[in-house]
């Protein structure tokens, strides 16, 4: 793994910084400086392109041998642009052209950008890619071209442009006019008579349009990625390019991080937090979408946090665990934000991983001592375990639920379920992958797989349950909760539920739902309570062949069906949300349900601890981490005689009677390495 840092976004640090503060990282072990080159900032005036600065920056990097991550940045249009387009300017809700403006993370203004619908728009974003990476491609320090910050789109604009756009992306999607009409309850005669969902004059939208709108949305970013990709690499096609996303969970909002990783050689995400199990989901996520030595920790926050007086600040520990997390699952770079405090905007003075008068932190002393142990240990060799736990995602379900929700407020929700079923699985020793329900429909889950969870699959894609049908007459076994296939993706309710073939491999369906706080589930014949749920019971009829294993009073509350070689389960409630109110009952039975059917944590263990595994030559490398606040000790099933190395301090330890104990301070992250 590289460790490096964001470096230079106009107008921090001032060039009188530069050649003292390079020579510092190189010499501290850093191996890359991230730097921003905001459209406006180069091109004050049309045809007129100054990267001059940008020139005397990569030639000190080269001198110090730091590579440069490049970003760029078109959402920060030059004034020129919309003076002389002025049809070019985003349109909001209500009709409005928004003017370009500062930004927290443009603090010299031209956000939120120009509209990439406009034709002329459209040619001049074009432009500044081809302009910047023709001027600047010949420089040796440059390592990757980032192609888009976070992916954002700063907002759907509503304007006759991105209207046709979206005409034409209903076309495609509907084919035919009537088939629009009819699932939308509209008589239009033409496509040319619709308009993008606005729910600004519209009110609470229906969920056919909320799927509309969403899917729009996301080919919109994937077009956009794809568009920016092509384009630099057409003038620079040797060097790698990459984008990143923020946002921890895996529940897409007004992107698409799947198909839009699939355009970019490298993918990575941003992480401000300190909640060691959104920075896990994030990891996960990303490791998910591309797999192990694709992604990069994009963006880590390197100092105090946030904005103003900042809200705290981030230790040498927090920075070193973090990193070593990402690695953990998978990341080849950790890049921090930033090296000096800013100076200009709500982000001042804040960031910085140097203190404020600009002399060396505990934790830039921290990440050089990382960076120089990293150096020295072949991680780009690192061979992870594969995953034996897939967890379901469908991001319609959140679509569908949020626009519920804004008419009324609904008692539970699909991501906090899949958070709490995630927490259950890694408390239980595995590092599972997230598994996108539209890449299933026409594709098998990945062979290592012997499980798949889905907490939530409330909208039922066409092919999905054909596809997990068979994964699970092959010997997969599958666990699913309440609400799971209600509808289709265009929010049209199956006739019964679970819909399509889910019914048959579930072996029941359901007949009414009731909302509670609480049911318990007992064994029927112990009467012991072994499971609880919260705020939905389904009532279910079962079919001949489905067992029931816990009952809630007198109706079947878990059932499970073999299936082939497999067998799918049924929980009729939201179990998970018992785990969030403190219950260990949804991990103990989930840990007894693991065994049972013979799937096992990477390594035995007692403790408190998430673990990832690895091998590294005739070495098993173990990444331990303490999730919580008190400081722990793991103990470690080895094999007497093992010898036990940690790959940063080089503390080692040594099995003599088959237990090892690994003492994590808060919220740590260690990197073992073991050999017999």
């Amino acid at each position: 793994m590289r460790i490096g840092t964001q470096y230079f976004r106009d107008p921090n640090p001032p060039e009188k910084f530069w050649r003292k503060d390079l020579a510092d990282l190189a010499s501290a072990g850093f191996s890359f400086i991230g730097c921003w080159i905001p459209w406006r900032y180069i091109n004050p005036e049309e045809n007129r392109w100054e990267l001059d600065k940008y020139r005397r920056l990569l030639d000190l990097a080269r001198r110090y041998k730091l590579g440069v991550r490049m970003q760029l940045v078109p959402e920060s249009a030059p004034d020129w642009v919309v003076r002389r387009f002025p049809d070019a300017r985003l349109v909001n809700e209500r009709g409005q052209p928004v003017p370009l403006h500062a930004h927290a993370m443009l603090q010299l203004g031209g956000w939120p950008g120009i509209n990439p619908y406009h034709p002329a728009g459209r040619s001049l974003i074009d432009d500044y890619y081809r302009q910047v990476v023709s001027h600047l491609k010949d420089h040796p320090a440059i390592h990757i071209w980032s192609l888009w910050n976070e992916i954002q789109l700063p907002m759907l604009s509503h304007d006759p442009y991105t209207q046709s756009a979206y005409r034409k992306w209903a076309q495609r999607r509907y084919g035919a006019l009537e088939s629009y009409n009819q699932t939308n309850g509209t008589q239009f005669v033409s496509f040319a008579e619709l308009n993008l969902p606005n729910p600004a004059t519209e009110g609470l939208p229906l969920l056919q349009y909320v799927a509309d709108r969403a899917e729009f949305l996301w080919e919109m970013t994937v077009d956009e990625g794809r568009r920016r990709a092509d384009l630099v690499r057409r003038v620079d096609p040797d060097r790698p390019v990459s984008m990143h996303t923020n946002g921890n969970s895996p529940y897409l909002g007004d992107r698409d991080d799947w198909s839009v990783a699939a355009c970019v050689d490298v993918y990575g995400n941003s992480t401000y937090n300190r909640d060691p199990f959104y920075d896990t989901m994030s990891a996960i996520k990303q490791r998910s979408i591309k797999g192990p030595g694709k992604w990069w920790l994009t963006e880590h926050c390197g100092g105090r946090m946030v904005y103003y007086y900042g809200h705290f600040t981030f230790s040498g520990q927090d920075l070193v665990s973090d990193a070593l997390k990402a690695m953990a699952h998978g990341a080849v770079a950790a890049s921090f934000w930033q090296y000096r405090n800013e100076i200009v905007g709500q982000e001042a003075p804040n960031f910085g991983l140097l203190n404020h008068d600009g002399s060396r932190s505990e934790r830039f002393t921290a990440l050089a001592k990382l960076a120089k142990g990293l150096a020295a240990w072949d991680t780009d060799n690192l061979k992870y375990d594969p995953a034996v736990i897939g967890i379901l995602l469908e991001p319609l379900d959140l679509a569908f639920r949020s626009a519920s929700e804004s008419w009324m407020n609904q008692p539970w929700q699909e991501y906090r379920e899949f958070e709490e079923w995630l927490r259950a699985v890694l408390g239980l020793g595995h590092s599972p992958d997230f598994l996108l329900a539209r890449q299933l429909c026409a594709k098998a889950p990945p062979k290592n797989l012997k499980l798949i969870l889905a907490p939530s699959l409330v909208v039922l894609r066409g092919g999905l349950s054909r596809t997990l049908d068979r994964w699970v007459r092959a010997g997969g076994h599958l666990i699913a909760g309440p609400f799971t296939g209600v509808f289709d993706p265009r929010g049209r309710a199956f006739e019964k539920s679970p819909g399509d073939n889910l019914l048959k491999l579930f072996g029941l369906h359901v007949v009414s739902r009731h909302g509670g706080e609480r049911f318990g589930f007992v064994d029927p014949e112990t009467n012991t309570e072994l499971l609880a749920g919260r705020h939905l019971f389904e009532e279910v009829r079962v079919q001949k062949g489905t067992c029931v294993v816990l009952k809630s009073g007198k109706h079947p509350a878990v059932l499970t069906r073999k299936v082939g070689k497999g067998t799918a389960t049924y929980i009729a409630a939201f179990a998970g949300a018992e785990q969030a109110a403190g219950s260990a009952l949804f991990a103990n039975w989930l840990g007894k349900w693991l065994r049972e059917r013979g799937v096992r944590a990477p390594i035995s263990f007692e403790g408190p601890a998430w673990v990832n595994t690895a091998r590294l030559g005739k070495d098993r490398i173990i990444f331990l981490h303490n999730p919580g606040k008190p400081s722990c000790e793991v103990r470690l099933r080895m094999q007497t005689g093992t010898a036990i190395c940690d790959c940063i301090t080089l503390e080692k330890f040594r099995s003599d009677d088959g237990r090892v104990l690994v003492p994590l301070a808060a919220r740590q992250v260690r990197a073992l390495a073991t050999r017999k």
